[in-house]
């Protein structure tokens, strides 16, 4: 039985992932199956996981051909704006892509999104299904999930009959008890909201029917960050995939047999966003910001290199932990420090309240800072402390996120090297623009960070793993001993060398948007062509038997794809 040892795997596959998989494929060799058939079983399914891996790169090339239709989906949470915008990428992308698919985005949240344009994310705004949904009376999901919904003509029915009866007592009620007509007028006005909200949620109800029945006719269902579960639905279950946020790949059963993926860094993961362009300054939508920092809503390039002979700009999109925000001004205070320029930190709007950072003022004017205030888009000044330094250098915290996204990719590109993120969607935005990530360290996040110090450790490269080293162990130091720390490993002479290195290893390895499509394609074809999959069955299995090399096996399905095609 041939294994993983084939030299065009080696060529052609994270070196990481074969590494990983070869740790599995020794346990089974040297583990507990007695069986010889189990033991080769699970030989096999480990090789048709790595032979997904190493199709990829033909999948992605394919256009389809004839119209077909996509429906991405996704459960928005409270605090998932970043979900949110993952998943009108990936709908952006594909549609870009595939001009020929018909692409729809279908979602549920429980609180308002910000509004956006569908022709900046190439769809149709017939495409886009938004849902906003009560705990307890959902609609999309009972829907999609073939599951128990919520009855809303029988409550209708019940709050129709409640008014009418209100309605006929109400002559009798002006007559004897006219003090009370007043509250009866309020409560049947009550009634009629009530019932025009439930005519309302009925034709969401409907609406989602009819999505329904048009997933029945898709030809893929694509599930982002948070998935409903239409993997248990007949109608659904052959249609569906899933990529979830990063961190939580569901093993190597569930992503050959359910189609389950992930994002994220890890050996198995399908990687981030990556194929983000960013272009020359596009127009600023939300204008005061422009007007704060250049006193114009239209800036020229002469008006903003004038900017930054007194200003130096850093964006932190730190919104979860206080301590985060403050160890993030610290780090740029102290990167700053012999540079006399006004320090601009842009930050995520708070309450004044919650501006109390407890900064040092001996530190802070040891930095050089001589004053820190406080703004917002109105221009509204807070003095936040006055150190006593005896320069006239200004920290001003300018609290104004979140911004709409060609705005906050205007700061993007405009911003210093160092970059505040806070979930998946702006680490993806950061390393694409070749920043360093300042990561938000939240509990649930701490896999990202570990990602990012195994792959610098993986490539040997010291400075950028004691960057990560240094920010995951932050919470257990002084924010200004850590500040301090991080900013002599980023004046480090290999540092920026070294973060060239890990960035082109990661567009070279784990471009989300690559996977995403070839795996979208794979499943399109497969759905068309059963045969597709057969024939990727037999080469696999002619590789496990000696029969093939794995470039062999490779061209095979390459030729087949293309033939289909």
């Amino acid at each position: 039985m041939r294994g993983l040892d084939d030299p065009f795997l080696s060529q052609h596959l994270n070196p990481f992932f074969l590494r990983l998989v070869n740790t599995y494929w020794d346990a089974l060799l040297h583990g507990d199956i007695k069986e010889k058939e189990i033991l080769e079983k699970s030989q096999f399914n480990l090789l048709r996981f790595v032979f997904r891996r190493l199709f990829q790169s033909i999948y992605a090339k394919h256009k389809v051909t004839t119209p077909n239709s996509v429906f991405f989906l996704s459960r928005i949470l409270p605090d998932g704006i970043g979900d949110y915008y993952s998943l009108l990428k990936c709908a952006k992308f594909y549609a870009m892509t595939q001009p020929l698919v018909d692409v729809h985005v279908v979602y549920s949240h429980d609180q308002t999104l910000p509004i956006i344009n569908a022709a900046d994310y190439s769809l149709l705004p017939k495409n886009i299904h938004s849902f906003f949904e009560y705990k307890n009376a959902q609609i999309l999901e009972p829907v999609l999930e073939a599951s128990a919904k919520f009855s809303f003509d029988q409550v209708q029915e019940n709050l129709i009959k409640e008014r009418e009866e209100w309605r006929g007592r109400y002559d009798d009620i002006r007559v004897k008890k006219g003090y009370a007509v007043k509250s009866l007028e309020e409560m049947i006005d009550d009634l009629n909201g009530q019932i025009q909200r439930l005519e309302t949620r009925k034709k969401l109800q409907y609406e989602a029917e009819s999505i329904y029945t048009q997933l029945k006719q898709s030809s893929a269902i694509v599930h982002i960050a948070l998935a409903f579960n239409t993997f248990d639905n007949p109608d659904f279950s052959t249609k569906s995939m899933y990529f979830a946020e990063m961190g939580n790949f569901q093993g190597i059963g569930n992503a050959l047999q359910r189609n389950w993926f992930s994002m994220g860094l890890h050996p198995f993961d399908e990687g981030i966003f990556l194929k983000k362009v960013f272009t020359g300054n596009t127009p600023w939508k939300e204008e005061k910001l422009p007007l704060l920092l250049w006193n114009t809503s239209h800036p020229t390039a002469a008006i903003t290199a004038d900017y930054f002979k007194h200003h130096s700009l850093y964006m932190g999109y730190l919104h979860r932990i206080p301590q985060q925000q403050k160890l993030f001004i610290n780090l740029v205070c102290a990167k700053e420090k012999s540079n006399p320029r006004t320090i601009d930190i842009i930050l995520p709007t708070v309450q004044s309240k919650e501006r109390a950072y407890r900064f040092d003022p001996a530190w802070l004017a040891a930095q050089g800072i001589q004053k820190v205030v406080s703004m917002d888009l109105d221009q509204s000044v807070e003095i936040l402390m006055e150190t006593g330094a005896s320069s006239h250098k200004i920290l001003r915290l300018i609290h104004c996120l979140p911004l709409p996204s060609s705005d906050f990719e205007n700061l993007l590109r405009l911003s210093d090297d160092v970059l505040g993120c806070t979930g998946d969607g702006s680490l993806s935005d950061c390393l694409a623009s070749g920043k360093v990530p300042f990561y938000e360290m939240r509990k649930h996040k701490i896999e990202v960070i570990e990602a990012l110090q195994q792959v610098a450790k993986d490539l040997h490269l010291k400075c950028v793993g004691a960057y990560f080293d240094k920010m995951a162990d932050a919470s257990r130091l002084l924010p200004e001993t850590v500040a301090e720390e991080l900013v002599e490993i980023l004046r480090r002479n290999s540092f920026k060398n070294e973060w060239s290195a890990f960035l082109n290893f990661i567009k070279q390895y784990y471009c989300f948007e690559d996977s995403m499509l070839s795996h979208i394609n794979r499943h399109i074809l497969i759905g068309a062509d059963p045969n597709l999959k057969a024939n990727e069955e037999k080469v696999i299995h002619d590789y496990f038997k000696g029969k093939v090399l794995a470039s062999g096996a490779y061209e095979a399905v390459q030729s087949k794809v293309i033939h289909r095609t």
